[in-house]
């Protein structure tokens, strides 16, 4: 059932599935509406026609106030790079009268209802930032992590924003976060045994430029778990190739400048960048002493005798995660590396223009990878204010040169994939044979 709402000479379709369509981007319109339909009687099928449609009538889909103050709010959130903590576990009552209490309830609440980053409209930023009077030294400090249980990951410690940190740093941050509360709520519990039914699920017959519009086609967007649980199986290897698809393309889709591209410079940058980025997302959550993560409660072990007891013990997988370990792992955990800095070398492996792109994509890819590299030599300096300027590049330079050792080692993995997709039933079909093989095939081409 659906009904029409005509405001001015435009025409909008109201669904019962909450899957509306507007014409622009603004948060007060999709809420409004799809709180209108939510409301509207099971039974009636009539045209609703008003052209000047009073929205104090309407409730806000967040919490149940006629004045959208939740739309204010996340846009507020996203545009001064905010980040909140639950006291109570996460399960505060969001409404009228309480949606103050709890700032991170009230944000999940958001996005759960459906607000994105990609919807905060750029021009609504102030024409001038605000003028930061002072900030405090332990602003810019980093906290060490408290330690975590022992099937918890992630050596890196995790970060939220500061008022000390640079702004596009911050906005990285607030991207990464919102991927932890995209997940459909159906799945926000699998085990093992859903993993394997999701194995018939997979958009397998979609191209990646479909993929790119559709992503939700490609895999359900499961509550990513990063827990160290069980060893991976064959299962849990295709989850982490669809799922990092989607994840990824909800990440890029946060910034306007992918946004703005044409499909074919999207589905470009991601034949040629999906492969180191996605090993970065992963690595993110992961421990140098049992192994990666994959976000789904299991982990690819770095123990040859892991491996061995799960049918996977073979000579080239062991050296491909031995090298993984010791060339990029170990280094980026010596280099005390944090999430900012994760998030800032994902920026800079994405971006990472190709000579093929549109000279628009070109100038987009370059304008992230500046304003991140800049970004990113401030951050150091107001964690590390004891270094040098020197010292300060050299330790950027160390990171950086971890990138072709990324790709390096991949040329090992893309062998292990086609192997196992022949013998070991592996069914890596579509989009991820797409990366797979465009990414193989450029690397052979340039050793040649």
């Amino acid at each position: 059932m659906c009904f029409r709402i005509h405001h001015a000479t435009r025409v909008v379709l109201v669904s019962r599935d909450y899957q509306v369509r507007v014409s622009h981007h603004r948060l007060v319109d999709r809420f409004a509406l799809a709180t209108m339909a939510h409301k509207a009687d099971s039974t009636c099928s009539n045209v609703v026609e008003d052209p000047q449609p009073n929205c104090s009538s309407v409730l806000c889909a967040v919490c149940s106030d006629d004045r959208f103050g939740c739309k204010a709010f996340f846009r507020r959130t996203v545009r001064d790079g905010k980040s909140y903590t639950c006291a109570k576990y996460g399960n505060c009552v969001v409404d009228k009268k309480c949606r103050n209490q709890c700032r991170a309830c009230r944000y999940k609440m958001c996005i759960s209802k459906g607000m994105l980053l990609t919807e905060v409209r750029e021009d609504r930023k102030p024409e001038k930032p605000r003028r930061i009077r002072g900030i405090r030294k332990n602003d810019c400090e980093v906290q060490p992590p408290c330690k975590p249980p022992s099937s918890t990951v992630s050596v890196f410690p995790p970060l939220t924003t500061s008022p000390g940190v640079p702004d596009f740093i911050n906005f990285l941050i607030n991207v990464d976060q919102s991927l932890e509360h995209l997940y459909d709520p159906a799945y926000e519990h699998i085990t093992a045994a859903d993993v394997e039914k999701l194995n018939d699920t997979y958009g397998r017959h979609l191209s990646l430029e479909e993929g790119l519009r559709r992503p939700d086609l490609v895999c359900p967007r499961t509550k990513f778990r990063w827990d160290c649980e069980r060893v991976f199986s064959t299962y849990d290897v295709t989850f982490m190739w669809y799922r990092g698809f989607v994840a990824l393309v909800d990440w890029v889709n946060g910034f306007p400048q992918f946004r703005q591209l044409g499909l074919e410079d999207k589905a470009r940058l991601f034949r040629v960048n999906f492969l180191s980025t996605s090993f970065i997302f992963f690595v993110q959550y992961s421990t140098i002493e049992r192994g990666c993560a994959v976000g789904n409660g299991s982990y690819i072990p770095y123990d040859p005798e892991e491996l061995r007891q799960n049918g996977f013990g073979d000579q080239l997988v062991n050296n491909v995660l031995h090298r993984y370990k010791a060339e990029i792992f170990s280094p980026l955990v010596n280099l005390d590396i944090d999430h900012r800095e994760l998030g800032i070398l994902k920026a800079i492996l994405f971006f990472n223009g190709d000579v093929t792109l549109s000279a628009e994509a070109q100038q987009a890819c370059q304008s992230v990878f500046s304003c991140t590299i800049e970004a990113w030599f401030e951050y150091q300096k107001l964690r590390f204010p004891a270094m040098s300027t020197m010292e300060l590049v050299k330790r950027q330079s160390q990171i950086l040169l971890v990138i072709p050792k990324i790709m390096h080692v991949w040329q090992s993995e893309h062998d292990i994939y086609l192997m196992y997709s022949v013998f070991h039933g592996l069914n890596l079909d579509g989009i991820p044979m797409d990366l797979i093989s465009s990414r193989g095939l450029k690397m052979v081409v340039k050793e040649k």
